[in-house]
């Protein structure tokens, strides 16, 4: 069986289109997204050209078999630990 792993997208859709057609062409038998499909570091901020969120999620909901939530992901849901005070491990170590 083979197995492509992609990752980091940070909602760039040209790079994940790209992405998905070196991976047909491989042959690939499933694909794993291992998360940080939407979002990105200021550092990127003077290139968002071709970024696209909403259709980045979209074509891994068409393409992949398994999905992993990276941290940008569960920051966007607001679902990353820092945004619950109560769990206690983000920012409030002593």
């Amino acid at each position: 069986m083979k197995l492509a792993v992609i990752s980091d997208i940070h909602s760039d859709l040209e790079s994940l289109e790209k992405a998905f057609r070196m991976i047909r062409h491989s042959g690939c038998d499933r694909i794993l997204c291992l998360g940080d499909i939407v979002g990105y570091s200021h550092h990127y901020a003077d290139h968002l050209n071709g970024r696209d969120p909403n259709a980045c999620i979209q074509m891994i909901r068409e393409n992949c078999d398994d999905v992993v939530c990276g941290n940008h992901d569960l920051h966007a849901i607001l679902k990353l630990p820092s945004n619950h005070g109560d769990i206690g491990i983000y920012g409030n170590r002593r």
